[in-house]
């Protein structure tokens, strides 16, 4: 960016200018008598995410956005259920007969009622009894009979894909990609 200046109004030849940075304009801000200019470094440039697409065998999209498509409202998906007797910090018994043991490993419980209304917690692991190992503790041991909704999680294969959330056309994951190997 060069930058001049001039004391008066009348019209001077500028001679010579020095370039004091080099960048893009990223805002200009204009009033009566100013204007200011934000320029951004050409370092700024490189905050673009490279490669644009990811080959893996995992699924690049995240569990419930738009790419996905799975809608974590819907009741097929999410279960509401409440805080039994002989819940802690990082457990929380539910009583919930689940279907399949890691059912909701990698998902989240939020809290519906209770003083941890709106609180949410990743679930690091959940047994066929409705046990829920938390990653994070909470701030206070839930109430006997707070209600939470719990969400399954992904583990981004395309068998979870296909058989839990029944959205293989979606799957966005390269499984048959060669693992790769290191040579010596």
């Amino acid at each position: 960016m060069d930058s001049e200046s001039a004391a008066a109004w009348a019209p001077r030849p500028v001679v010579g200018g020095i370039t004091l940075f080099v960048g893009q304009v990223a805002d200009i801000q204009i009033t009566r008598s100013l204007a200011k200019l934000t320029v951004n470094s050409a370092v700024q440039m490189l905050n673009v995410k490279l490669p644009r697409n990811v080959w893996q065998p995992g699924c690049t999209h995240t569990l419930y956005d738009a790419d996905c498509g799975i809608d974590r409202n819907d009741p097929a998906i999410a279960t509401e259920t409440t805080v039994q007797s002989g819940s802690t910090s990082t457990t929380l018994a539910s009583g919930l007969a689940l279907v399949e043991a890691r059912w909701f490993e990698q998902g989240y419980v939020q809290f519906l009622s209770g003083s941890l209304t709106g609180l949410r917690r990743t679930i690091k692991s959940c047994s066929g009894d409705g046990v829920f190992q938390l990653l994070l503790p909470l701030p206070s041991i839930p109430a006997v009979g707070d209600s939470f909704k719990a969400y399954p999680g992904c583990d981004k294969t395309q068998a979870t894909c296909t058989n839990k959330f029944h959205n293989v056309r979606n799957f966005r994951g390269f499984p048959y990609i060669p693992v790769s190997e290191t040579a010596i």
